[in-house]
């Protein structure tokens, strides 16, 4: 995805850049307040994560027009993000959708317009994301599979290296769940 750039010459502008994830399950984004004329080096930043549920939410945005909350809880401290249609000034027409991340205490808020044509970029960028994340969470649930398969198989063929007949694996399956490969 690329960044998007957004300076003015208030000095007020913003830009915002993306980042996948796919073993953390996330969408890194790093936004920048501008530094200079047409210049976002040195600039404020600040960095949120979005997980799949929440950018369930942005795509829920993008095409409904329902605004999206979430609220992040850390280490580092508290933050709102709010995202919402974007209706020009004196009009009703939306063009766009708004992100805004306000940090608790602190006196900058980042946020970021993106007309129409970019917030349908960003909604494939997204979708791109949860494919990836998807596709990770898939292939770490069959890997699993395979390696309970391997140990069960070993467990067999050799039980006394595996304990106590009727003893349970600290990692055993629950009761009532079939192991089976043929879901995958």
């Amino acid at each position: 995805m690329p960044t998007f750039y957004k300076p003015n010459n208030a000095l007020s502008g913003n830009a915002i850049s993306f980042s996948i994830n796919s073993k953390t399950g996330k969408l890194y984004v790093n936004l920048v307040k501008q530094s200079g004329p047409q210049m976002f080096k040195g600039g404020k930043q600040f960095s949120i994560s979005f997980n799949s549920t929440e950018l369930g939410g942005l795509l829920n945005l993008i095409e409904r027009n329902a605004p999206f909350k979430a609220y992040h809880k850390s280490d580092k401290g508290e933050v709102s993000i709010n995202a919402a249609p974007y209706v020009k000034k004196d009009t009703e027409i939306k063009d766009g959708i708004t992100l805004s991340v306000v940090p608790k205490g602190s006196e900058t808020k980042f946020g970021f317009w993106f007309n129409a044509n970019e917030a349908r970029l960003f909604r494939s960028y997204i979708e791109f994301v949860l494919e990836h994340i998807f596709s990770a969470e898939y292939a770490e649930q069959k890997k699993q599979a395979k390696d309970r398969l391997a140990r069960k198989e070993a467990q067999q063929k050799d039980p006394e290296d595996f304990g106590e007949v009727g003893e349970i694996a600290p990692d055993a399956e629950p009761a009532g769940q079939q192991e089976s490969d043929d879901w995958f």
